[in-house]
């Protein structure tokens, strides 16, 4: 099985553990899901070996604890630097396909804002300078990157500490408005420079579902996220 369905699988069997076990092996699941450098394939193929061991131990009367030990972190740490990581051809398909992804749903969205503003205004046209707008896009997709991984880290040291869930949620908006801001501040930041023409908001929409269903396309072909 891929990994795709390694999960589908695993959220099936997850259903068969008591609440107790569910709880311990939900914070192993997250810390292994949430590093983003490891096989996804071979971590999902541990996770679902880790589960059926736990299921037969829980059939037999026993806890998680009795199995995998009273520290989970430590576990699920010693499980992840066994691991191996993704080949530098995987990671780069992978961040190049997010890449494409970004790029047409960023498209996507400013095509449908225009076209919306187009019907109140004459605002529909947008300048475009190329080599302005491409440093944006590196920048936007940098900032994005850095967010997520913060984000998971976040995620992963919740896990067994115990955290606020109010203070999560206010550092994960005031991460997310940060984000925003340089979506929407970057091209007032940056000097614009490079050939220049305009585009009208309809063109940007259609290249944006052209590049979204393309490349979801050319994942289901060639499985990019597995």
């Amino acid at each position: 099985m891929n990994a795709k369905e390694l999960i589908k699988e695993n959220n099936h069997k997850r259903k068969l553990l008591t609440e107790n076990n569910e709880q311990y092996y939900e914070k192993m699941l997250i810390y292994i899901r949430t590093q983003l450098f490891l096989s996804e394939e071979q971590s999902e193929e541990l996770l679902m070996e880790l589960l059926e061991h736990l299921l037969e131990a829980q059939h037999h009367g026993k806890t998680a604890e009795e199995v995998f030990g009273d520290n989970p972190k430590a576990y699920a740490r010693e499980l992840v630097q066994q691991l191996p990581k993704e080949t530098k051809s995987s990671l780069f398909i992978f961040i190049g396909f997010i890449f494409v992804q970004f790029i047409g749903w960023m498209a996507l969205g400013h095509g449908g804002i225009s076209v919306i503003l187009g019907f109140f205004s004459d605002l529909g046209t947008t300048t475009i300078h190329l080599g302005s707008g491409a440093v944006q896009i590196i920048v936007d997709v940098i900032a994005s990157i850095l967010v997520i991984a913060f984000v998971l880290k976040l995620l992963r040291d919740s896990m067994f500490k115990k955290v606020s869930k109010w203070i999560e949620f206010i550092i994960i908006w005031m991460l997310l408005l940060f984000l925003f801001s340089i979506y929407i501040f970057s091209d007032k930041l940056i000097p614009a420079f490079g050939a220049t023409f305009e585009v009208h908001g309809i063109l940007f929409f259609i290249f944006g579902l052209i590049i979204i269903a393309g490349s979801k396309r050319f994942d289901t072909k060639f499985r990019l996220t597995k």
